[in-house]
């Protein structure tokens, strides 16, 4: 085989290995649950409206995938709801909403295994029109480590802002989870890989040399 296709052969190879991985490294199962009260009261509910929390499990695609479902009682695959009675408080100005989100999934969160990582966002309620506003201000987003033996790496988690209106209206509390993870290659695949690596050394070496 001439020199330049064994290169080429050995390119291919190495290529394919480096993509599977980095498709692989990037879905993650993330699990846990929200839970909130406002601050005024410590309560879910405040002259009208009222949170609901939720249970999520979602997995991610490429790196990304958002919490989002449809609001229902109970909730699930969202960060909570707000509803909206017909006759609410007609200023909820300064008013401050605390958000809770634990996370179960990955396994090997930093901290231990089992271990959870609990995420509190800060909202702000505000009038807006016929209804009410929640602004979250972490529009950074908050973040947590894991290696659960396979891949390691980063979850982000950022919570969205909503609108809800009056009339007994409910809308859910949506977020946006990313992952940069890497592969953690299998003892196996490495003890395969890299005798291969130095036999296709020498290969070359020797052909090198008979040239």
């Amino acid at each position: 085989m001439p020199l330049k296709m064994i290169k080429g052969v050995a390119l291919a190879i190495a290529l394919m290995g480096i993509a599977q991985g980095a498709v692989l490294a990037q879905t993650v199962e993330v699990a846990g649950s929200a839970s909130g009260s406002f601050v005024s009261n410590n309560g879910t509910t405040l002259g009208g409206l009222t949170y609901l929390g939720s249970t999520f499990d979602v997995t991610t695609q490429d790196g990304f995938t958002t919490v989002g479902n449809n609001s229902a009682n109970p909730n699930i695959d969202n960060l909570g709801s707000f509803t909206l009675a017909t006759n609410p408080h007609t200023n909820y100005n300064a008013q401050q909403f605390t958000l809770d989100v634990d996370f179960t999934l990955p396994t090997g969160i930093t901290g231990g295994n089992p271990a959870t990582w609990n995420a509190v966002l800060k909202g702000s309620v505000v009038q807006n029109g016929n209804g009410v506003a929640i602004n979250f201000n972490d529009v950074t987003g908050q973040s947590f480590n894991f290696n659960d033996g396979t891949q390691t790496g980063t979850i982000s988690l950022q919570v969205n802002n909503l609108s809800v209106n009056a009339g007994g209206l409910t809308e859910s509390v949506t977020g946006n989870i990313t992952a940069n993870t890497t592969l953690i290659p299998e003892p196996s695949s490495a003890a395969l890989f890299l005798p291969g690596l130095f036999g296709l050394g020498g290969l070359l070496r020797r052909r090198k040399k008979v040239a």
